[in-house]
């Protein structure tokens, strides 16, 4: 993973954790905030096993790939924004948050195809940034619709 890609992935995590925490003290909300830091450590840990998370690792890219992994980043977290000020009648910035504090794992299977970009296929980036602006608008109701798949699956399956 390139430095930027890690830097915001552990910029973005451990906000995410001090979000958690802090959310858990003041809403008096222990057991979701364990839960929610528990599926974080289960995100995460492939990157650690795998990957060496989080010490980065420099990859072939170039400027010119960072600056598409920049767009598209901010694309996928403008994306999440829309989101929350579609579906909400309430503007409420702790939980729109959240999400953009996540907002890198949503990225991952984005950033091999982000790297591999260059400004010769402005084609190929327009249709990225597309992509990672449809990734951050959906990808809560992916999240609910596996999550009613597993609820409503047999038991013994």
């Amino acid at each position: 993973m390139p430095p930027l890609t890690n830097n915001i992935l552990v910029i973005s995590l451990l906000l995410f954790f001090l979000l958690t925490v802090i959310s858990s003290f003041k809403y008096k909300e222990k057991g979701i905030a364990l839960f929610q830091l528990i599926i974080l450590i289960v995100l995460t840990s492939p990157l650690v096993v795998f990957y060496e998370f989080p010490i980065p690792k420099v990859s072939f890219g170039n400027a010119e790939s960072l600056k598409n992994i920049t767009l598209v980043y901010f694309a996928l977290v403008a994306g999440m924004i829309a989101n929350h000020l579609f579906f909400t009648t309430k503007f409420n910035f702790m939980l729109m948050l959240k999400p953009i504090l996540v907002s890198p794992i949503v990225m991952m299977p984005l950033f091999s195809l982000v790297e591999n970009s260059n400004e010769d296929n402005s084609i190929k980036l327009i249709s990225l940034i597309f992509i990672a602006f449809q990734n951050g608008f959906f990808w809560k109701s992916v999240f609910e619709q596996v999550e009613k798949k597993r609820i409503g699956a047999p038991k013994n399956a």
